[in-house]
């Protein structure tokens, strides 16, 4: 009877690629594991690289604080502005405002946000305003609005 000899090439090669194909898999399931899933308040402040200082949940409105944000930053990346809110409550009908200074991301009829009426501070500061649920983008929404879209 002649024996089989058990170290060949081909018996080598599947046990390496074997090897591989668990190796790989264990690696890929460990990643999918540690992916952190990103909140839509971080979302949106890595979309526009600016500070998300306010959220109201029952308006759901975002008070975005950034001196460097353009309407044209909003508009460019609104479908990845709509992944911030997939799976939420806001997809509807999310907004948000932004403002130059954080001391100034308020409703206007606020009691702290009264005194900075005084000289259109306020107003001055409030330089975007986006609404998901009409779609509309506004500049200066307080002080000489500009309808951007739609």
């Amino acid at each position: 009877m002649a024996e089989c000899q058990g170290g060949g090439i081909l018996n080598s090669l599947i046990i390496k690629a074997i090897v591989g194909i668990y190796l790989l898999s264990v690696f890929a399931v460990g990643c999918a594991a540690t992916t952190k899933e990103v909140s839509p308040k971080e979302c949106v402040e890595n979309t526009l690289k600016a500070q998300v200082v306010r959220v109201d949940d029952k308006n759901h409105r975002f008070f975005v604080v950034s001196r460097q944000t353009k309407a044209s930053d909003i508009k460019d990346n609104l479908s990845q502005l709509e992944k911030c809110f997939l799976n939420t409550e806001f997809q509807p009908d999310w907004a948000l405002s932004v403002f130059t200074d954080a001391k100034y991301a308020g409703y206007k009829d606020e009691e702290k946000i009264i005194p900075f009426h005084k000289n259109n501070m306020w107003a001055k500061s409030y330089v975007l305003e986006y609404d998901q649920a009409s779609r509309s983008l506004i500049k200066n929404p307080a002080f000489h609005p500009q309808q951007i879209m739609p």
